[in-house]
């Protein structure tokens, strides 16, 4: 016995609700990440075909980052970045990171980069990128209820109170219901940065 419609990502079975779990993976970025896509060898969310979870080296930006990228846009993969603020060189060069979004990347920033849980130039680059409509998507990077616990909670009640109610909707609903559904995303402009952050 499985019940399906929308239970807020829980299914019941036999009389107990159990979460919903989707295939997908944490992909690090390498050159030949376009032809393993195109070879399908690489698993993207919920094996749609058409999203794809890409995550960054933290201490440098490969100088073939952007290529890989926009070669994944031009196969019709739309990357997701996993918590690009934790990525050195783009916390610090907000610009590189705009230019990505603006051609179609999106993110998906670490919930304890927004409720205050990380250093802080990842906790004052992933405000940033909320206040400039640039996140998308909310992760957890939970490893543990103990050791960096989920906390999407408090998240989504962080950036409602900075952005409105409608945006933390979009980050925490909408947008991952579309992911999963393999659905392209419109998402809302992303705003320049201000002058002095250029």
């Amino acid at each position: 016995n499985c019940m399906s419609g929308d239970n807020g990502g829980w299914h019941l079975v036999r009389g107990a609700f159990y979460p919903l779990v989707f295939p997908a993976s944490e992909v690090h970025l390498h050159p030949e990440l376009p032809e393993q896509v195109a070879a399908n060898t690489i698993v993207s969310v919920n094996d749609k075909a058409k999203h794809l979870l890409v995550e960054l080296p933290f201490g440098h930006l490969p100088p073939y980052t952007e290529t890989v990228l926009i070669n994944l846009l031009e196969q019709g993969i739309t990357p997701i970045l996993a918590h690009p603020e934790r990525c050195t060189p783009l916390a610090k060069d907000l610009s590189l990171l705009y230019d990505l979004v603006s051609r179609g990347v999106l993110l998906q920033v670490n919930a304890g980069s927004i409720t205050g849980e990380s250093e802080l130039e990842t906790v004052e680059a992933a405000a940033l990128m909320v206040r400039r409509h640039w996140v998308h998507l909310l992760g957890s990077d939970a490893h543990s209820v103990n050791q960096r616990p989920p906390g999407l909670s408090r998240a989504m009640e962080r950036i409602a109170r900075v952005v409105g109610v409608e945006i933390a909707r979009l980050v925490s609903r909408t947008y991952p219901e579309q992911v999963l559904q393999g659905r392209t995303i419109y998402p809302l402009k992303p705003l320049p940065l201000p002058p002095r952050q250029i």
